[in-house]
């Protein structure tokens, strides 16, 4: 996961428990009656308190807003073609990948994550079972998803490839 992602999660589990903090309160005040007249008296004497907690509820929808948008925003790769360039979805780069990887290893599961970063650099991570003769796959692992990139998408530039055993 990466760090983007715990931060905005986190971010999530704040409001969450925020909103279930105000929820709760407004029970609170069904159960307890007098109650409602306090708060009430007390929105009343302090009026600056509503536009306060106005301000709040709308810059945390704003803060949630963008969070959601970063959280889902899709990550696309640019590859430079002859005539033009074209965008393509890491979800496609993923798939190739793990359908190569289930033909090296039909009986293992494999998870692969892709991601592009800052500079249009093509990150691969692999989560692999243990394996059986590392030196052999480490050494043919770069020219076999390269020619594969290559193949399939017209990707000659260099990639980050990082293998995690499980």
């Amino acid at each position: 996961m990466r760090v983007m992602q715990v931060l905005i999660s986190a971010i999530h589990l704040v409001f969450m428990m925020l909103i279930i903090s105000v929820g709760s309160f407004f029970v609170m005040l069904y159960y307890k009656p007098e109650f409602i007249e306090s708060f009430i008296n007390y929105m009343l004497d302090n009026p600056e308190i509503v536009l306060k907690i106005g301000l709040f509820i709308l810059a945390s929808a704003f803060i949630l807003f963008i969070s959601f948008y970063q959280l889902h925003k899709k990550q696309y790769l640019k590859v430079l073609m002859k005539k033009n360039k074209t965008d393509v979805d890491t979800k496609l780069i993923r798939n190739y990948i793990e359908k190569y990887f289930d033909s090296i290893y039909p009986d293992k599961k494999n998870r692969v994550q892709v991601n592009v970063d800052e500079k249009d650099k093509l990150e691969i991570i692999a989560k692999v079972d243990t394996l059986d003769d590392k030196k052999e796959f480490l050494l043919n692992i770069e020219e076999k998803i390269g020619k594969l990139l290559l193949e399939h998408l017209d990707y000659d530039k260099e990639f980050i490839f990082t293998i995690k055993e499980k």
